[in-house]
């Protein structure tokens, strides 16, 4: 299906996934569904 690497497209989701954590971790703490440092 793509023409790359699999340690490329691994490499790809693996950062993808921590960056959706990272934000979905700053909006859950912005909207109150979590507090801080959790």
């Amino acid at each position: 299906v793509l023409d790359i690497p699999v340690g490329t497209a691994k490499s790809r989701l693996f950062r993808a996934r921590r960056l959706l954590q990272d934000r979905l971790r700053e909006f859950a703490v912005r909207t109150g569904y979590l507090e801080e440092g959790s």
